[in-house]
């Protein structure tokens, strides 16, 4: 077979349509939570279960506990090994910054988290014996996955996809930038660059792209 005759068998060859997926299917498999989702999971953690016939106080640091533990995670956007290794030492009031360490890129990092974020660690720590307790969160990174997945399933949260820490890594990213965050901001807080961060981390959900449509279109009829 001559080179010609090959090469106009292979333009005339048609390419195969790629599956589609339907488009609640899409939308099951956002990698984030929405606004609505983080309301929530935070009723869920902010929760006491002193009804369930728990103890008072060990329900109510129990509460404290996991909604400290949420509210880092989405203020942060760190690592599930970041968070599990996150101590004590690493926090400080007084100048109200967080050191995280990357283990991924073997550097260290300086986050801020909001003031009600602030406010409610300064609870917690207050609860905590530091001289036994190192670890700001004093389970594995297991226990974390199991956590973050027992909110949503209590919240009604659903993703084909599962449930899993990283999730609110992929949150602090798609709402910084839907509260107007610049990306210079994201970098810092996250450790990635921005590409790294587009291509990864800030894709938005059908219902969500349709949102931002509607509600900033780029013509508006007089």
């Amino acid at each position: 077979m001559t080179k010609s005759s090959t090469a106009k068998r292979a333009k005339g060859k048609k390419r195969p349509f790629p599956k589609r997926k339907r488009t609640e299917d899409i939308a099951s498999s956002t990698k984030y939570f929405t606004q609505e989702e983080i309301k929530s999971i935070l009723s869920v953690v902010s929760r006491s279960n002193v009804a369930n016939g728990q103890d008072a106080y060990k329900s109510t640091f129990r509460s404290i506990q996991e909604k400290t533990l949420f509210l880092l995670g989405l203020d942060l956007g760190a690592r599930v090994s970041e968070i599990d290794g996150l101590h004590w030492e690493q926090i400080h009031f007084d100048t109200q910054i967080i050191n995280i360490y990357d283990e991924k890129k073997d550097v260290w990092r300086i986050c801020t988290v909001s003031q009600p974020t602030w406010n409610l660690l300064k609870t917690y720590s207050d609860l905590v014996d530091k001289r036994i307790e190192k670890k700001v969160f004093p389970f594995g990174y297991k226990t974390i996955n199991r956590r973050i997945k027992g909110w949503a399933k209590e919240a009604g949260v659903y993703r084909e996809n599962k449930i899993r820490w990283h999730m609110l890594r992929h949150t602090l990213v798609v709402q910084s930038r839907r509260a107007g965050r610049d990306w210079d901001w994201i970098s810092q807080q996250t450790g990635d660059n921005v590409s790294t961060l587009i291509r990864e981390y800030s894709r938005l959900s059908i219902e969500d792209r349709q949102k931002v449509q509607d509600e900033n279109p780029i013509f508006r009829e007089s």
